[in-house]
């Protein structure tokens, strides 16, 4: 099975190249990647630290141990590497990251090109990121490897027969930090021992940001008295059903945080854009459009329901900056595999929907049935401390 990875690997390679004329996403990621190990950092004379993310969702958890290992000892030198071109581009700056790439695709020849250019001193893959012809090299150049929170099930390829390959280079990493003890006890019935269950680490990120927030009075003027629903990163399917809903909500006002701000435009007729908001206008709508970058996650502390898009399409966004502020959270259908949804659902924060009336009746419900939010905030707070986990151990490594 090997040799037939090391072949699709090579026609995944040709398939982008055909498609890139045609595809923004497929360009971006073939321009990025040329003459890629060039423009690499040296590792001589240089203690690097390697992350690998596959995108943003990834390294929203990888920044606080970036920002921790930094905060500690300046003698390190972070080195961030990304799949896709959506990670790479939209990262913003982060001053605790001296160096910032994409990965090469994951061939043995630039396997060994790029961590002989690199040399690091340990790499730090986020989640699902499982590179076999990487880890072989590291494996064999006896580089610590590192898997942060991530999440194995039963039916995963890596413990199918064809997939038992690459769970024998798998058996070198030095230790997993995993998402709960299922992953935990599947990797153990699978000869990997070295394992530890952190939960995820995201939990710690918005929590501290919850902890101190930043006031946004225009927002206080806009709810008012009323109730406020706080949806965040809408598309088009979530957006047009919650300006449906408002509409036979006279007593509830509506944020809509579009993921796409392009998109915030396109919706300008049916309220009013943050961007030309102020203390006089603002209380004249049922409808704030958000359609600047950065306060999303501020938002949520003023929600009495909150709505995260994004589960009618490819895949749920973040819920837990909401959760953090002790807000009951509202998304689509297609949630099952992100571990934090369930969970949230089971223990009766969070809902699911799959059309437009279930919706309404959900914030009906929710409005009119207040959950307190000691609930939701207690079962943020169980779930905190995994940067401090994984950071110890890492610390005992480098």
């Amino acid at each position: 099975m090997n040799l037939v990875y090391q072949i699709l690997i090579r026609l995944y390679r040709i398939l982008i190249l055909v498609v890139s004329p045609f595809s923004k996403k497929a360009k971006q990621w073939v321009q990025g990647r040329k003459k890629l190990i060039a423009r690499l950092p040296s590792g001589l004379n240089k203690d690097i630290i390697w992350f690998h993310c596959a995108s943003l969702g990834e390294y929203e958890q990888a920044k606080p141990l970036i920002n921790s290992i930094k905060s500690t000892s300046k003698k390190y030198n972070i080195l961030l590497t990304f799949f896709s071109p959506s990670g790479y581009l939209n990262a913003g700056k982060n001053k605790n990251v001296d160096f910032k790439s994409y990965i090469p695709l994951d061939t043995l020849s630039n396997a060994n090109k790029f961590i002989e250019r690199v040399n690091p001193k340990c790499a730090i893959f986020i989640k699902s990121e499982l590179w076999p012809n990487f880890f072989d090299i590291l494996n064999k150049k006896s580089i610590p490897i590192f898997v942060v929170s991530a999440i194995f099930k039963a039916e995963n390829y890596l413990f199918k027969p064809y997939g038992k390959w690459q769970l024998n280079i798998l058996r070198g990493v030095t230790h997993f930090f995993v998402q709960d003890k299922n992953s935990k006890t599947l990797l153990q019935n699978n000869g990997i021992t070295q394992v530890s269950v952190s939960g995820d680490n995201r939990y710690d990120k918005v929590i501290e940001n919850s902890l101190n927030p930043q006031e946004i009075p225009l927002i206080t003027s806009f709810k008012g008295s009323k109730s406020l629903v706080v949806a965040g990163s809408t598309y088009k399917i979530d957006s047009e059903m919650l300006i449906n809903i408002s509409k036979k909500m006279q007593d509830v006002k509506f944020i809509i945080a579009p993921h796409n701000i392009d998109y915030a435009n396109e919706l300008q007729n049916e309220g009013l854009l943050y961007s030309q908001a102020n203390e006089k206008n603002i209380k004249d709508h049922s409808i704030l459009i958000i359609d600047n970058i950065g306060i999303l996650s501020q938002l949520y502390q003023y929600a009495s329901v909150s709505y995260v898009g994004g589960a009618f399409g490819n895949g749920l966004h973040n819920i837990l900056e909401a959760l953090a502020f002790g807000s009951i959270v509202i998304f689509g259908p297609k949630y099952h595999k992100y571990k934090e949804a369930k969970d949230a659902i089971e223990n009766g924060i969070a809902r699911s929907v799959s059309k437009e009336q279930e919706l309404e009746k959900s914030i009906e419900y929710f409005i009119n049935n207040k959950t307190d939010k000691k609930e939701v905030l207690a079962f943020c707070e169980k779930r905190n401390g995994a940067n401090e986990l994984i950071i110890k151990r890492l610390k005992a490594s480098i």
